[in-house]
């Protein structure tokens, strides 16, 4: 970024925070009136035209006043943004939702995510991990007929994941029987992600008929896998985001209502890499889309056994008040990490 002075730094700030308040363009009266600069209007029209021809803020109107642009945003993050602690009652609110009445999985993550939107009041989404990536509870086995199995898989954290599987060769109920016993008490706990990797050492070390009991179970679990690899999306409270002043026009409003539909693409949004317990804040087209160009998300991963399962995030305008948002979010991801890990132990 260009060096800019103090005072060009303070002006930068006060422009944008007038903007995150009113959603007005902000003009130089309106800023020596609302903040102590001891400068002249026109000293600060000066300024705010240097801001401008570097691409820090816009003029939507020759008449009117200034407002960030992405690069504004950018700015005001690094440089003046700081996380606010989440209030106490917040706190609270989270601990109770946590340790009650979240059975599973799935309703974790509706109940995480209709908090956390009702508190921020913005959209969140939340991307729950693939079942690969959990740890085996229980599989439970019907036979349809005797090429055709429905195989119903359980991990710890209580996500159920039903698929139906193609035989090779037929397979009577008492095998059918065996082989579910034989994961449910040999393989319960292991990643299911390593479930194969399991069995094929099974089968190298066996010349019984144990092998052929292995052999019948690895087709039942490379038949699943493609029915793992798959995040989901949760999307609360998008009424938020498209009641805000920016979207009243039709246009945007509609980009931004197929952009909360494209599910493949808010997973990809949310889920970028990002390190342990960071924040991360992505503003605008270059780092959202096209359609939501005038949308931040802010975002976080949560974890289970040491690494990345699954993210969450708030999708907002570009004026959201972003100290409260990292605060926010940063705490509902840990919240959610303990949750898992205490399932999971």
């Amino acid at each position: 970024m260009d060096e800019l002075t103090p005072r060009q730094k303070e002006i930068l700030i006060r422009t944008i925070e007038s903007y995150i308040e009113t959603v007005l363009p902000v003009g130089s009266r309106t800023l020596t009136e609302r903040y102590p600069f001891r400068l002249s209007p026109a000293s600060v029209r000066h300024e705010l035209g240097v801001l401008e021809e570097r691409g820090y803020l816009g003029h939507p109107h020759p008449s009117a006043g200034r407002v960030p642009t992405d690069r504004g945003y950018h700015f005001y993050v690094e440089e003046a943004v700081c996380e606010e602690p989440v209030s106490e009652a917040f706190l609270q609110l989270i601990s109770r939702e946590m340790e009650g009445g979240a059975k599973n999985l799935d309703s974790l993550m509706e109940r995480a995510s209709r908090i956390l939107s009702t508190i921020a009041e913005e959209a969140v989404l939340m991307v729950l991990p693939a079942l690969q990536q959990l740890c085996l509870k229980e599989l439970n086995l019907l036979l349809l007929d005797e090429n055709r199995v429905l195989a119903v898989w359980c991990s710890t954290s209580g996500l159920i994941q039903d698929c139906l599987v193609v035989l090779e060769e037929p397979m009577i109920p008492e095998e059918l029987e065996r082989v579910r016993n034989f994961i449910n008490k040999e393989l319960a706990g292991v990643a299911i992600e390593a479930l194969e990797m399991e069995l094929l050492k099974k089968i190298e070390a066996r010349r019984d008929s144990l092998k052929r009991l292995y052999e019948r179970t690895l087709q039942i679990v490379r038949e699943s896998i493609p029915h793992w690899g798959t995040p989901r999306v949760f999307v609360e409270g998008s009424r938020y985001v498209l009641n805000q002043p920016e979207f009243q026009d039709h246009e945007k409003f509609r980009h931004l209502v197929a952009a909360l539909e494209e599910k493949p693409a808010l997973i990809r949004f949310v889920s970028r890499p990002q390190p342990e317990g960071q924040v991360r804040i992505a503003i605008g087209e270059k780092e959202l889309s096209r359609d939501i160009w005038d949308c931040s998300l802010v975002s976080s991963s949560y974890r289970w056994r040491g690494r990345s399962v699954g993210a969450l995030g708030i999708l907002g305008p570009r004026r959201m008040p972003y100290g409260r948002m990292i605060g926010l979010v940063r705490q509902m991801a840990g919240q959610i990490s303990q949750t898992l890990e205490r399932w999971g132990s």
